[in-house]
C-alpha cells in the first residue's frame, strides 16, 4: 500500500452519498470501476429501502417560529398542544404531559409505553448555547431508534431555542412535522479476490452518508480503507479467497448488511470471518475493536493488536454497523473504528469534512487492517466459534432486535 492511498480515494467520494439517493449510486458505480480497473470480478446488488422525506417541520410560540429536524420516520403532525418541560421523560411524567408537547434532554420511558403515552410530540435541545447563528439549525443523526419505535412525532431543535422558550415561559406551541415515505433503491458493491482455497474471509464497509453531510469519516474514510485493502491484495492475494463489501443504506437501518445476509443465506456457513469497518481517520482520537462473537475472536484479535503494535481497545460488545446482522447470522464478525476527540466528533452531521480527517490514520487502520488478515489467514484452520455469547445475546435483544429486527 502507497502512502496516502486511502485518502487519495477518499477524495474521490467526497460527496454526500445519502442512503437510497442517486449519488450514493454515483459512488457505488466509482467504486465498481476502481475494483474493476484493478483486474477484479466487482459487481452490483440492488436491494430496494424505505425512504423519509422531510417537506415542512418547526416549532413556533408567542409569534416566533423556531427551525426544527425530525427524527428519521417521525410521523407527520400538525397541532396546538400545552407545552411543558421534564429533564428525562420518564413514565411518571405521563400523566401531567398527557395531551401535550414535552421538552426534555433524553427518553427514559420504554418505547412501548410511549406510544400509547397520550403525549402527542416530543422535542429533543441540541447543538450549544454558545454556537454562533450560522450552526443553528438542528441536523439529523441519522437512523434513530426512538422515533422508529415509538410512533411518537419527534423534532429537535437548537438548544438556544429550547432556553428561549423556556424563557418566554411558553405555555402552548405549534407543533408542525410534514413528512412522507416512500420506496427507493439502494446497492451493495461487491468484489472477489480469488485465493488458493476458497474458504472466503469477509472484509466490509459502508458507503453511504446521512443527508445532512459528506460522512468522511462515517464512512468515507472507512470504505476508502477497504477500497485500498481490496487493491493491495489484488496484487499480493492470500492463502483464502477474500470478499469486499461496500454496504449501502447503513444509515438508515443497515439495509445493506441485512439484505447481503438475505441475498446469500446459503453460503454463510462458508465465511469464517467478517472485518467490518466504519469511522476512521480522525487525527485525535482512539481505536476501537468491537467483536460480535466469542472469545476466541476476541483473543485473536488482541493478538493482532499486541503483534502489529497498534494502539487499539479490544471487547465483545453490539455496535450499530452492518457487523452486526452478520454476528447475529452466526458469522463471527468485528467492526474497527476510530473514535475522536469531543471536539472533532462530528459524525452524522455538516461538519463530517475531508479537512478534519488525518492521512495518516487511515494509512495506519489500513496497514493494521491489511497485516491482521495476513495474521489470521497464517493460521492453519480457522473456527470461530460461531454465533453470539448469552451477554451479547442479551444486549442485542434488548436494543437492537427491536431497531433492526432480523
Amino acid at each position: 500500500m502507497t502512502k496516502n492511498e486511502p485518502f487519495e480515494i477518499l477524495k474521490q467520494i467526497n460527496y454526500i452519498r445519502a442512503s437510497g439517493s442517486a449519488k450514493e449510486k454515483e459512488a457505488a458505480i466509482h467504486l465498481q470501476g476502481l475494483l474493476k480497473n484493478w483486474g477484479l470480478n466487482a459487481w452490483l446488488e440492488e436491494f430496494e429501502v424505505p425512504l423519509y422525506k422531510v417537506e415542512e417541520a418547526f416549532i413556533s410560540a408567542k409569534g416566533k417560529t423556531y427551525a426544527a429536524s425530525p427524527l428519521r420516520n417521525s410521523p407527520a403532525i400538525d397541532i396546538e398542544a400545552p407545552f411543558y418541560y421534564v429533564d428525562q421523560l420518564r413514565e411518571a411524567d405521563f400523566a401531567t404531559c398527557q395531551g401535550g408537547v414535552v421538552l426534555t434532554q433524553s427518553v427514559k420511558a420504554s418505547h412501548d409505553k410511549l406510544k400509547d403515552s397520550g403525549i402527542k410530540g416530543i422535542l429533543l435541545a441540541e447543538g450549544r448555547a454558545i454556537d454562533p447563528p450560522s450552526y443553528r439549525h438542528p441536523q439529523g443523526n441519522g437512523f434513530d431508534f426512538e422515533a422508529y419505535l415509538s410512533n411518537v412525532p419527534t423534532l429537535r431543535i437548537h438548544i438556544q431555542d429550547a432556553l428561549q422558550l423556556l424563557k418566554e415561559e411558553v405555555k402552548t406551541v405549534h407543533f408542525k412535522l410534514q413528512a412522507i415515505t416512500y420506496k427507493g433503491t439502494s446497492q451493495n458493491v461487491v468484489a472477489d479476490v480469488p485465493g488458493a482455497v476458497a474458504e472466503t474471509l469477509l472484509v466490509g464497509g459502508h458507503y453511504d452518508s446521512v443527508p445532512e453531510g459528506p460522512g468522511i469519516r462515517d464512512n468515507g474514510g472507512g470504505s476508502a480503507i477497504v477500497a485500498s485493502m481490496a487493491y493491495y491484495f489484488s496484487k499480493h492475494p492470500l492463502t483464502r479467497s477474500l470478499r469486499f463489501i461496500f454496504f449501502g443504506a447503513e444509515e438508515i437501518g443497515l439495509y445493506g448488511s441485512r439484505d447481503y445476509i438475505k441475498r446469500h443465506r446459503d453460503e454463510l456457513s462458508k465465511y469464517p470471518m467478517l472485518m467490518n469497518i466504519d469511522v476512521a481517520g480522525s487525527a485525535i482520537g482512539s481505536n476501537h475493536i468491537m467483536v460480535q462473537g466469542y472469545n476466541d475472536l476476541v483473543r485473536q484479535m488482541c493478538k493482532c493488536v499486541a503483534e502489529l503494535n497498534y494502539p487499539a481497545e479490544v471487547n465483545a460488545r453490539m455496535v450499530g454497523s452492518d457487523s452486526t446482522p452478520f454476528g447475529v447470522a452466526g458469522v463471527p464478525s468485528f467492526m474497527i473504528a476510530r473514535g475522536s476527540h469531543p471536539g472533532l466528533s462530528f459524525n452524522h452531521t455538516k461538519d463530517d469534512r475531508i479537512e478534519f480527517v488525518d492521512p495518516k490514520q487511515l494509512d495506519a487502520m489500513a496497514e493494521f487492517c491489511i497485516e491482521s488478515l495476513k495474521l489470521i489467514d497464517s493460521r492453519h484452520k480457522l473456527a470461530f466459534r460461531r454465533g453470539l455469547t448469552p451477554k451479547l445475546t442479551k444486549e442485542y435483544e434488548k436494543r437492537m432486535k427491536l431497531l433492526y429486527g432480523e
